[in-house]
Formats: C-alpha cells, sequence, structure tokens
C-alpha cells in the first residue's frame, strides 16, 4: 500500500487505525500475506551494517564533504528499497 501511494497508484493511508484493523482482520481470516516483509528485513538489516560500519569509520565531527556524501548514501539507499519494490511488483506481473 505505502508503495503503492508512493508511486501514486494509491490515494495512501488516510486513516492509519482504519488501515491497521483492516490488516488484522485480513490477517485473522488468513487473507494478508506479507510479501515484502523478508525483503524488508534483509534491507534493514544490511542498512543498519552498513551505517555502523558508516559510525566506527567516520570521526565525531564531519567535514560538509562528508556529510554530503553521507546523505546521498542514504537517499540512495531509499531509491534502491523503492526499486526493489518495484521491481518486485512487475516481477509478480509478470
Amino acid at each position: 500500500m505505502l508503495s503503492a501511494a508512493g508511486s501514486g497508484k494509491h490515494a495512501g493511508i488516510r486513516s492509519v487505525r482504519s488501515w491497521l484493523l483492516a490488516v488484522m482482520n485480513s490477517a485473522v481470516a488468513g487473507e494478508f500475506i506479507p510479501e515484502f516483509a523478508p525483503n524488508i528485513v534483509r534491507w534493514r538489516k544490511n542498512r543498519q551494517e552498513a551505517m555502523e560500519a558508516m559510525q566506527l569509520r567516520a570521526p565525531v565531527q564531519q567535514s560538509e564533504a562528508e556529510r554530503q556524501k553521507a546523505k546521498a548514501e542514504r537517499i540512495k539507499a531509499i531509491a534502491d528499497l523503492k526499486a526493489m519494490f518495484h521491481g518486485e511488483r512487475n516481477d509478480r506481473r509478470g
């Protein structure tokens, strides 16, 4: 849902409470399939390890160039995650 909303294919979640209730009801009915969960877990673990490694290498005070580089890396990580979701969705359709 969040991926579809981010790409303009869905209006988005207007009420988090209602959305969560719908997800819980579908889980109780055996209709909920957490298809993205394994990839999200893997992505979060890899990203966390990369961030920890970067913090160990980085000095306490970063220069402006280092801050810009870290920002660019975060932007790329988010773009990679979005691409992963879009690719999976297209793979399932194909």
